[in-house]
């Protein structure tokens, strides 16, 4: 995979034999996965991405068009990681990126990931909870209230603004998202809160719409942010699912057996 979309802080594992990539919600970049990264297995690389304008890529322009982000950019680097089975892990606007990038390897002849898997957002077609011309206070209420964002991020001048603009910048272009495939022909797990308001089982639940192939979903406890207080239970859950997929003893073994 090209570089430029993995922190620094974060290698590729040599021993690997399959790599998680994992893709961020709204206003956040790959800094929220930092701590996923201590939890796989020698034969489990846990690779975040990076998204242009945030992260080291802070100097970059940010990208209003999901379409854009993922054909131009996330796509043609993700294609690059096809010398290792991978599964495409994405939380909340992750999720739609995850879900697209899928459909662009497809559309494209690249190996697609072994596993999709969307975490806390909608299966359906009315994907956007935020509201356009929300003052800063109140888009600044409404990520606190969904819980997974400190506080003191919004303390200093520099960080607040920084923030503004990258979560209205995600906004944008959650609200102009329209999906760009129908149905996808890989396994799918959906997982979520059982405390997720914005969120619900049933909304879940519409992505068995989205696969033509094996469908799965897990709910565990917490709200929308449920995998920061859980990060081991999420990957033993995406690693028990690819186990019970056909053909998984001859790809992955034991793969990660220790989070089982």
């Amino acid at each position: 995979m090209d570089t430029t979309y993995l922190p620094s802080w974060q290698r590729r594992d040599d021993r690997a034999r399959m790599r998680l990539f994992c893709l961020p919600h709204a206003g956040a970049g790959a800094g929220a996965y930092r701590a996923w990264t201590d939890l796989g297995s020698p034969d489990v690389d846990v690779q975040p991405v990076q998204l242009p304008g945030r992260d080291a890529l802070a100097g970059t322009a940010l990208i209003d068009d999901l379409h854009t982000l993922v054909g131009e950019h996330l796509g043609p680097a993700i294609a690059q990681a096809d010398d290792l089975p991978y599964v495409l892990f994405g939380h909340s606007m992750g999720a739609a990126l995850a879900a697209e990038l899928t459909a662009f390897l497809l559309r494209h002849g690249h190996r697609p990931p072994e596993l999709l898997v969307v975490s806390a957002y909608r299966g359906g077609d009315d994907t956007s909870r935020w509201l356009p011309g929300s003052s800063d206070e109140e888009l600044l209420k409404d990520v606190l209230s969904l819980g997974g964002t400190d506080a003191e991020l919004f303390s200093e001048p520099s960080m607040r603004q920084f923030f503004l603009e990258t979560m209205r910048n995600d906004i944008k272009m959650l609200r102009g998202y329209r999906r760009g495939y129908r149905r996808l022909p890989v396994p799918l797990l959906a997982l979520g809160g059982k405390d997720d308001h914005d969120v619900p089982e049933d909304e879940l639940a519409l992505w068995s719409s989205r696969t033509t192939l094996q469908f799965t979903q897990r709910m565990l406890p917490g709200g929308h942010f449920y995998l920061h207080e859980q990060p081991a239970e999420v990957i033993g859950h995406v690693l028990e699912t690819l186990r019970q997929l056909p053909l998984a003893t001859a790809h992955f073994g034991r793969v990660g057996s220790r989070h089982a």
